[in-house]
């Protein structure tokens, strides 16, 4: 493959985590009424885990070198516990809107950290991309921001989903460092590692707080949203969004997660639930901030070529 298409590929790469993570708004909706969210959150790592280490039949490796194994351990307790909890916990205290707002920030979070950790220089059209696209966000869920949620309980609920979003933030950039400096790592073996690690601290923090008397185990909803979840949006979805930082930096790959909740709308538009105004509007100005990631460098440095080569031609004459 050519350097020059490589980008996009891996932009490509993109795609499954973003319609994965999109239905799981939906999936995780229709499983929720028949278990907590944080035993969902729980129960999601189970398949996962049955599942990922299948793949090992198949040649993916576990991190071998010290940095890799360490790196696998602390983004899986962040990827994965903190954000799992927070990303249920939040939603319960705060309310949907108010903990959509705070996690869909990580991309924020992800380019200022990535300049102070890696050295990563963010673009201008970059920083503008994110903006544009966090606006985005917040418009679609701008009517429900708020809510009647008690002043403690939507403190504590805050601070969950700012800790659920920053997280995922750390968790990023930590693959993005192992991804540059080992150009053999396996990220199917690295995803196993961060469940490995990740799960187990989850599932005993589900089971304690929520015990098993509140879940029907017999819905075929339940295990349906589960799958989806565990399958589509655990295991594949972040096989990929980690393998693509390969090729991209941390704010060009975290930009992608914006057009989640514009996903997450269409799907709700195809079951029959059409928003308001403010959220089509929302929607519009995400997919502009994820384009302005996208191509706005590159567009950038091809106008910049035509118009050195326009004035280079006019002093030869």
């Amino acid at each position: 493959m050519s350097t020059r298409q490589t980008p996009l590929f891996a932009w490509l790469l993109l795609l499954p985590p973003i319609l994965f993570w999109g239905g799981g708004y939906t999936a995780t909706s229709i499983a929720t009424d028949h278990t907590s969210g944080l035993l969902l959150a729980g129960l999601r790592t189970l398949p996962t885990l049955a599942v990922l280490p299948l793949a090992f039949l198949f040649g993916a490796r576990l991190p071998r070198t010290r940095e890799a194994i360490t790196g696998a351990i602390v983004s899986g307790l962040l990827v994965v516990t903190v954000f799992f909890i927070g990303i249920s916990e939040g939603t319960r205290h705060a309310g949907a809107a108010n903990a959509a707002v705070l996690i869909s920030a990580s991309p924020l979070w992800v380019a200022v950290l990535a300049r102070v950790f890696l050295g990563e220089r963010v673009k201008r059209i970059t920083t503008v991309g994110l903006l544009v696209g966090f606006a985005g966000i917040v418009l679609m869920v701008s009517r429900q921001l708020g809510g009647a949620h008690g002043a403690g309980d939507l403190t504590l609920g805050i601070g969950l989903a700012l800790a659920a979003g920053v997280a995922w933030a750390a968790g990023t950039l930590i693959v993005r460092r192992l991804a540059v400096r080992d150009r053999q790592l396996d990220f199917v073996g690295l995803t196993a590692a961060q469940y490995l690690a990740g799960s187990p601290l989850l599932i005993i923090v589900a089971f304690a707080v929520q015990g098993t008397g509140g879940t029907d185990w017999g819905s075929a909803d339940l295990w349906g949203g589960t799958l989806w979840l565990a399958l589509g949006s655990s295991a594949i979805a972040t096989v990929l969004f980690f393998k693509s930082l390969r090729w991209l930096d941390a704010a060009q790959t975290s930009s992608s997660q914006f057009l989640v909740p514009v996903v997450a709308v269409v799907v709700e538009i195809v079951r029959g639930h059409v928003p308001g105004g403010l959220a089509l509007a929302g929607m519009a100005l995400a997919i502009v901030g994820v384009a302005l990631v996208v191509v706005g460098e590159p567009a950038r440095l091809a106008f910049a070529r035509r118009r050195a080569t326009t004035r280079a031609q006019a002093h030869h004459r």
